[in-house]
């Protein structure tokens, strides 16, 4: 009698763990609310994040430092502006089979309270 839990195509232990720690990454309302409009914009200046998000500088910088520390978004400068954008390839596909991906709403502004 075979008693495996997990499917045959499920991932190994260490698949498992990168995979809790990108849910892991996307828990916090606010993390999640900036991937999605990361992904939605493609990329975007740290002013206009600081702007949209309405939480002070600080919050959004350890966040973003959470996210980028993770390996799930990453930077770029140019002059004395900060760009970010999302480099981790599973963030989409994992948003979109929650059902909480919408690419066809670009809102210049989000909360922690969009879903």
């Amino acid at each position: 009698m075979n008693m495996d839990i997990w499917p045959r195509n499920a991932c190994g232990a260490a698949s498992c763990e990168k995979l809790a720690q990108l849910f892991g990454d996307l828990s916090h309302p606010l993390r999640l609310a900036l991937v999605r409009h990361l992904l939605a914009t493609d990329e975007e200046c740290v002013c206009s994040l600081s702007r949209g998000c309405r939480v002070d500088q600080p919050t959004l910088s350890r966040h973003l430092r959470i996210l980028k520390d993770h390996g799930v978004v990453s930077d770029r400068r140019e002059g004395t502006r900060v760009f970010y954008h999302v480099v981790d390839p599973r963030v989409a596909p994992v948003l979109d089979s929650l059902g909480v991906l919408d690419l066809s709403h670009r809102s210049p502004h989000f909360t922690e309270e969009e879903p």
